[in-house]
């Protein structure tokens, strides 16, 4: 057989487990919450028999046990001898889980890559003998299974069985393609959408935005042309560039729409780590999730994962109480999922009806950790007070378990979510639970940026981080109210000098003051020279230019000149300048 044919079956039958073992782990998470219907049993049932078959097609026989072992306890339930429990439930997940690698590994290497099932095996075998009251279950041998589908009168192979097999044994490799792209359902769709690599759609991400750029460049210094002469000729040359810049921008959106994915494999995960929390730690806990079909950008949806998967741990862990000390609430904890997209971004919103964070002992924690001095402390607001659980090897938790307590995680939860662009911000009621809100801004492929340009070498800050720009002339003595403190409006800031890490001086001009925000802190950012507003694409900085201090990116602006991005995430942590307070 065609190495390349032999290939695509492999392929085929990864993709078709990996579908399956995907249904599996949405039906049998959903069963946590609320009673399997007969229409769901049975999906889950036909999924684990058709593993089964295609595993027997190729001759994966550790996978075609496991499989088969699951969909014995699946047909028990089909047939009402027993309910599935949450111990249950745990079991066949790990069996999908397991399923799942198989494919996957043995799709690669083309034969079977599989540990020894035989535990595996034995548990789902005990779910069935522990629920038939006492009845003497004859035991399945542990090493060799017997692979009858008498039980079931299964004698039908799986059209994707024949598919494969009559593919594999009559059909030349030519033929063979026409007559799976015929035959298969799978394939149909497939042939509706091509597969690109990540890697090219990032090329083609970055090379729109330089499009988008050079076109808005070149747009402006003809514009600049015009005013010195209306009747000049470039008139024409500006209504093309127009017309250009139309087109980009729609090839931008189209490009940007490549990116794009639904939430909901990051949502599986998410109450699938919620429901192994509720179960380790013995409470009845509903993982429900609103708008889960919602799409975002690829970069957010991996960074806004472990974040997630933390949270609904740490509310499951911590925040739900356990049933015996729910007083008047409903005996089943709830956390609460509700994903929402806009124009402006995505926002995420946890809630969970648990116990609440008790903000006096995180106060008498940041004090004994030496966060705030006591005297501080009692003129701090809540949301000042919930910050502190942000920081690195912070926690409040009286009890050490296998998902949290550690005082690691609520800091990763912050950095993952602001290192990509995001906020996240945590509200509480004693008593009644506590929700996080994280947003991310809508995701493009060119950044407005503010441009400090009057120095040897340009840096830029995303606009969406200034908040505004103050020239000295606009502000007197009053505004500096110590040494490096700036004060606006009711609001203090620490003054950093961009001479200190740009390494450029410009003793000429006037100085300039940005109040520069990011994730929820700010800080006055004190340079001398222009000020100038263009909208840059920012490359992954190379190794040497990550090398140096503050830097997060690099573009390429008016042509050939080179334009750096500040890190803002090692611009704050560096100088650990305080929130911003309120006189």
């Amino acid at each position: 057989m065609d190495d390349e044919f032999l290939k695509e079956i492999w392929e085929q039958f990864s993709i078709e487990v990996d579908e399956h073992c995907s249904n599996n782990e949405e039906i049998l998470i959903g069963a946590t919450s609320n009673e399997l219907s007969e229409e769901q049993v049975n999906s889950a049932f036909r999924a684990f028999h058709t593993i089964k078959g295609l595993s027997r097609s190729l001759s994966l026989s550790t996978l075609e046990k496991i499989a088969h072992s699951a969909e014995d306890v699946l047909g028990d339930v089909r047939e009402g001898k027993f309910k599935l429990d949450d111990d249950a439930i745990s079991v066949l997940l790990k069996a999908n889980d397991q399923m799942r690698v198989i494919s996957e590994n043995s799709a690669k290497k083309m034969f079977e890559v599989a540990d020894d099932p035989k535990e595996l095996i034995i548990n789902l075998n005990e779910i069935r003998e522990k629920e038939f009251d006492g009845k003497n279950a004859e035991k399945k041998d542990n090493e060799t299974i017997e692979l009858s589908d008498e039980k079931n009168n299964l004698n039908v192979e799986d059209e994707n069985i024949k598919r494969i097999k009559k593919n594999a044994n009559e059909l030349s490799k030519e033929d063979s393609l026409k007559e799976t792209k015929k035959q298969n359902n799978t394939v149909i769709e497939k042939e509706k959408s091509i597969s690109v690599a990540s890697e090219v759609i990032e090329k083609i991400f970055s090379r729109t935005g330089n499009v988008l750029t050079s076109l808005s460049d070149i747009n402006r210094i003809i514009n600049s042309k015009l005013l010195e002469n209306p009747q000049s000729d470039l008139k024409i040359a500006k209504d093309l560039i127009e017309k250009s810049n139309l087109q980009a921008s729609l090839l931008n959106e189209e490009v940007l729409d490549l990116r794009v994915f639904p939430m909901t494999d990051v949502m599986r995960r998410v109450k699938r780590s919620g429901f192994e929390a509720a179960r380790s730690s013995g409470k009845k806990v509903d993982i429900i999730v609103n708008g889960e079909t919602s799409r975002a950008d690829r970069n957010v949806v991996r960074a806004v994962t472990d974040p997630l998967m933390h949270i609904v741990r740490n509310a499951v862990d911590h925040g739900i109480e356990p049933p015996t000390e729910r007083g008047n609430k409903d005996e089943k904890g709830k956390v609460e999922i509700d994903i929402s997209t806009s124009s402006s971004g995505l926002e995420i919103v946890i809630k969970d009806d648990g116990r609440g964070i008790d903000t006096s002992k995180i106060l008498e924690k940041a004090i004994t950790n030496g966060l705030v001095d006591r005297e501080k402390s009692k003129q701090l607001k809540d949301e000042e007070i919930f910050d502190f659980i942000f920081h690195p090897g912070f926690s409040t938790a009286e009890k050490v378990t296998d998902t949290s307590g550690r005082g690691v995680g609520m800091d990763v939860v912050k950095t993952n979510v602001i290192s990509s662009g995001g906020s996240v911000y945590l509200n509480s009621d004693l008593g009644k639970g506590t929700k996080f809100t994280i947003i991310f801004p809508q995701i493009t492929n060119t950044e407005n940026c503010i441009v400090l340009e009057s120095v040897n070498t340009y840096y830029a800050i995303p606009s969406r981080n200034v908040v505004s720009i103050y020239r000295t002339s606009d502000l007197n003595k009053n505004n500096f109210i110590e040494k490096k403190k700036l004060q606006i409006e009711n609001k203090v800031y620490q003054i950093i000098n961009f001479e200190d890490f740009a390494f450029s001086k410009n003793n000429d001009a006037e100085f300039n003051y940005l109040i520069v925000n990011f994730a929820g802190k700010g800080l006055a950012l004190q340079y001398a020279g222009k000020v100038l507003i263009r909208d840059l694409v920012f490359d992954e900085p190379d190794k040497f230019v990550s090398s140096l201090p503050y830097i997060s990116g690099a573009a390429i602006s008016d042509g050939n000149k080179v334009v750096f991005q500040i890190d803002l995430m090692h611009l704050f942590g560096q100088e650990d300048p305080q929130k911003s307070e309120s006189i």
